[in-house]
């Protein structure tokens, strides 16, 4: 299911920026790892998920999926699932319907994209909710729903663009528990955008600290805070001692 995904010196800058906002990111997620993106806002954390999706294309360097490049594949034909920060379900579809839709895009039967979107309801343990109407969901059921969604075509890289932020504190710790668990079973390749830094501790292998486009440090989250490499990094993670 999962594949290294790897990027290789890619530059992007929004039409009108003085700018860019992703500048010469090189960043390797080994395969059935997790690697958080941590940053501040507008960092460029977010736009960099979109690159590797194909929501925006680079102005220069390479996005490779499993050793190929996916620079000429349209966004549905990468082999990537996204959850954003809001789940974005279908409001006239129900819960099941949501899981499926994109397998039966792919040219799965309803029956057979039903069959595989109740396997990932279960997964999130949300199968007893697969005829409901999506409106009746809570916040923390829909993003379930959402990541059931993007398992279910079994990408090669799961892409999470700080798709708990938005949950309360006690939710957002089942949606952690969630998330380990589905690691465990399934070991997909994650790309984990964030500004929480124990969401980050907590959930990833590696981190790579984004700042004005450009990952400044990598590492685990325990070596970077105990050697940050710039001012920045150690401000950024809370650090107040600074001598000159």
């Amino acid at each position: 299911m999962s594949s290294e995904l790897a990027l290789a010196r890619v530059d992007f800058k929004y039409p009108g920026a003085s700018l860019p906002t992703v500048d010469d990111v090189a960043l390797t997620v080994p395969q059935g790892s997790c690697v958080g993106v941590l940053g501040p806002s507008g960092s460029g954390k977010s736009t960099l998920l979109r690159l590797i999706a194909g929501l925006e294309t680079p102005d220069s360097g390479d996005i490779r999926l499993g050793g190929s490049s996916i620079l000429d594949r349209v966004p549905e034909r990468r082999g990537v699932g996204m959850v954003f920060q809001k789940p974005l379900l279908f409001p006239h579809r129900s819960v099941v319907e949501n899981v499926g839709f994109g397998l039966q895009m792919s040219g799965r039967t309803k029956a057979e994209a039903r069959e595989t979107a109740n396997d990932f309801l279960d997964l999130v343990h949300l199968l007893d909710f697969a005829d409901r109407a999506v409106s009746t969901l809570s916040g923390g059921q829909a993003q379930r729903v959402a990541l059931a969604r993007a398992l279910a075509v079994e990408p090669s890289a799961l892409l999470l663009d700080e798709p708990f932020s938005a949950l309360d504190v006690r939710l957002r710790e089942e949606m952690y528990d969630l998330l380990l668990q589905i690691r465990e079973r399934l070991s997909p390749t994650v790309v984990l955008v964030t500004h929480d830094q124990r969401e980050a501790a907590l959930l990833c292998d590696s981190v790579a600290i984004m700042m004005d486009g450009a990952i400044k440090q990598q590492g685990t989250m325990a070596g970077i805070y105990r050697r940050p490499a710039t001012l920045a990094v150690n401000r950024l993670l809370g650090g107040l001692n600074e001598l000159p």
